[in-house]
């Protein structure tokens, strides 16, 4: 096995295709996943605290590209002093439910994320989707695909011990340096940046990426590694992801290391394009409901926007519906009721 934070001084001619060194003590490997949104980066950070900063999805594929970037750096799997989770969805934390090393490293995620490290034991969460679908209108089949889809997520979640549960504001060490712990939910309640303050070096994961917009996943509240609720009130994944994108925005950011795509600077003109991008999509929306005669249901307006699709797709486009309604009736600009009848829907109104 290499020594910890040997690979700081690995020749960077040896490195392969898709490892890249950021700096000195950076390196993004780039994974493959069986995910639509493709490959996704993973950071190693080198020095005295060897870290990995997400582990990809598993598979063979996954850890054989993870294992080829490991060793460019210089290190083994079990050379790592640790594991920081940026957020729990499959395609970043998936292969600890495998860990090809000896001994899984310590564990750090944040808080929030705890109920996703059960191995998918979480009927609650199930019961929420079911009643999301049915809220939204979603045709039956539709819906029961979207749960066969849940299902196979939720299966891949690995049952491991969190070694340290993350707050925003915590610092972590890093390589050599101490990295801030910047809480950012919206794309996921679990989500967190991390920042090396010395210079400027955000690790935005899916919180910024520079192609795609980040869709804001919902969720249900999220739970404590003891089951307990930790917010007060219920997510509203767009609205807490206008809310994180602000705090970010007065950052002395450098350079954004994303969870997929190339790094990228200029992170204020992007946040400004992100929510720009929000109110037209918010106008489509309301143009949308106006449509269809003041009164719309979210699978409606999904449709109208994005198409007809695998369940998949309806997924990630009620989600897009879904985040852009709460937000514009937490604004008053729409709101939803009940569809008479007790069938569950909720219908959009204008």
């Amino acid at each position: 096995m290499a020594t910890p934070g040997k690979g700081a001084g690995a020749p960077a001619a040896g490195v392969p295709a898709r490892v890249r060194r950021v700096d000195d003590q950076v390196l993004c490997i780039t994974v493959p996943t069986p995910f639509a949104v493709g490959a996704v980066n993973v950071y190693v950070i080198l020095g005295r605290v060897p870290t990995l900063v997400d582990v990809g999805p598993g598979g063979r594929q996954g850890w054989e590209a993870l294992e080829a970037g490991l060793v460019a750096a210089g290190l083994g799997w079990d050379d790592l002093a640790q594991v920081v989770i940026t957020h729990t969805h499959a395609d970043h934390f998936g292969l600890l439910r495998r860990w090809p090393g000896r001994t899984l490293p310590p564990v750090l995620a944040h808080r929030w994320g705890a109920r996703h490290f059960r191995g998918g034991q979480d009927p609650e969460r199930e019961a929420f989707f079911r009643d999301f679908g049915r809220a939204a209108g979603v045709p039956a089949d539709l819906a029961g695909g979207m749960l066969q889809g849940l299902h196979l997520l939720m299966a891949s979640e690995p049952a491991v011990p969190v070694a340290r549960w993350l707050e925003d504001g915590d610092t972590v060490e890093m390589g050599d340096d101490l990295w801030l712990v910047l809480h950012t939910p919206g794309h996921a309640q679990s989500q967190v940046c991390l920042y090396r303050e010395k210079d400027g070096l955000l690790i935005s994961s899916d919180h910024l990426l520079p192609a795609i917009s980040s869709n804001a996943m919902p969720e249900p509240p999220p739970l404590d590694e003891h089951g307990r609720p930790v917010r007060p009130e219920p997510p509203r994944s767009l609205v807490d992801y206008r809310r994180s994108l602000r705090r970010i925005r007065p950052l002395p950011v450098h350079l954004c290391l994303p969870g997929h795509g190339e790094p990228f600077a200029g992170h204020q003109d992007l946040i400004d394009r992100r929510l720009q991008g929000m109110e037209e999509r918010a106008g489509q929306i309301l143009r949308g409901v106006e449509a269809r005669g003041g009164r719309a249901t979210l699978y409606q307006l999904a449709v109208d926007l994005f198409g007809r699709g695998d369940p998949g797709h309806v997924l990630l486009a009620l989600s897009e519906v879904h985040g852009h309604v709460e937000w514009m009736e937490a604004e008053g600009r729409l709101r939803r009721e009940p569809e008479p009848g007790g069938s569950g829907v909720l219908m959009v109104t204008v």
